[in-house]
C-alpha cells in the first residue's frame, strides 16, 4: 500500500508514515499558522491551543471543555503526542476552513 504524501509550504513532499514525533509537531504548528486556524473554530477567540479530533478543528480552552462534555476527543497541541494517522487526517482533511465549509454550508 502506498503511503500518503503531501507537499509542505516549502514544496517538499512529506511522508506521514515515516515522520518523527518532532516532525508531527512541526507539521501541526505549520498548519496552525494558516489564517483560518489562528482562531477558534467555534467562538473565534485568537490562539486556539487544542484540537478536536472528531472534527479536525482548532479550538480554544473554553470550547475544548464543551467538546469534552459531549465526549469528543480533544488534545492539547503542546502537551499531547500525536500519531501519524492523526496528523495526516488533520493536515490533509482538517482545519477550520474545511470544517466550516462542510458543516456550515448553504
Amino acid at each position: 500500500m502506498a503511503s500518503e504524501r503531501r507537499r509542505s509550504r516549502a514544496g517538499k513532499e512529506e511522508d506521514f508514515a515515516t515522520m518523527s514525533e518532532a516532525a508531527f509537531m512541526k507539521a501541526l504548528r505549520e498548519f496552525q499558522k494558516e489564517p483560518d486556524n489562528k482562531r477558534c473554530a467555534d467562538c473565534k477567540e485568537r490562539g486556539p491551543q487544542y484540537l478536536c479530533l472528531n472534527f479536525n478543528t482548532f479550538v480554544c480552552t473554553t470550547c475544548s471543555g464543551v467538546h469534552r462534555e459531549f465526549n469528543f476527543r480533544v488534545k492539547g497541541i503542546s502537551m499531547s503526542t500525536f500519531t501519524g494517522p492523526e496528523v495526516e487526517a488533520i493536515v490533509k482533511h482538517g482545519g477550520n476552513a474545511k470544517a466550516r465549509a462542510l458543516f456550515l454550508a448553504r
